[in-house]
């Protein structure tokens, strides 16, 4: 980091969702931040190596207020979503998933003879070169 350049440290993190969360919304805003060994954080979850996010002091105060409400809205738990938001593409789309998840449970019966048949071919082979 060059010094010349006014990065103040905000945050530090080993997750690479929370990273890639802090990294949109940054992004979204306009805010001027930088991210330092992601790359380490991610194969080593040590404490020391965690990943720093830096904000340029110019929108410091609007980046702690954003992490503070992101941080915020991860703390309080999601409501139960009521059946009745779902709309009718949504109960579409179970029912194929739950008629499409039946067709593997009941193989056919030319499935099994032909996997039976390749299976066979594989054995007489390996013992006539043997």
């Amino acid at each position: 980091m060059n010094v010349d350049e006014p990065y103040i440290f905000l945050y530090a993190t080993s997750n690479s969702l929370e990273l890639n969360l802090i990294r949109s919304r940054f992004n979204e805003e306009g805010i001027d931040f930088k991210i330092f060994g992601q790359q380490t954080s991610e194969l080593y979850p040590i404490p020391s190596l965690e990943a720093r996010v830096v904000v340029h002091d110019d929108n410091f105060a609007q980046a702690k207020l954003l992490l503070e409400r992101m941080q915020e809205s991860q703390a309080t738990p999601n409501q139960d979503l009521d059946f009745r938001d779902s709309t009718l593409e949504d109960i579409e789309y179970e029912k194929q998933v739950s008629e499409g998840n039946g067709q593997y449970k009941n193989p056919k019966l030319s499935s099994i003879i032909i996997i039976l048949l390749v299976f066979l071919l594989i054995y007489l082979f390996l013992t006539m070169t043997l």
